[in-house]
């Protein structure tokens, strides 16, 4: 049920991601290996730490009930790029 409120309170949400790759393609999907994209590697690791508050009065602010929340990012990413 997206877009549906939880019950008020404090809440601590985290979202974690992990990404890897061994080649690099161009926009048809063909991979490219020639110059400095011929010895390509990623690996993107993530987190996302998200705070959310729920007040037990229902404040609307422009039609929408107010429940600030914010979140804190932290990401390790390791590029490989030509260089052999």
């Amino acid at each position: 049920m997206p877009g549906m409120a939880p019950p008020p309170g404090t809440y601590w949400l985290n979202y974690s991601f992990r990404y890897e790759s061994s080649s690099f393609n161009d926009g048809s999907g063909k991979e490219i290996q020639a110059g400095p994209l011929d010895d390509f590697e990623a690996q993107i690791t993530g987190n996302v730490f998200r705070f959310l508050w729920m007040p037990e009065k229902d404040i609307r602010i422009f039609g929408g009930r107010w429940a600030p929340d914010f979140g804190v990012v932290a990401v390790n990413k390791r590029l490989k790029v030509g260089g052999k």
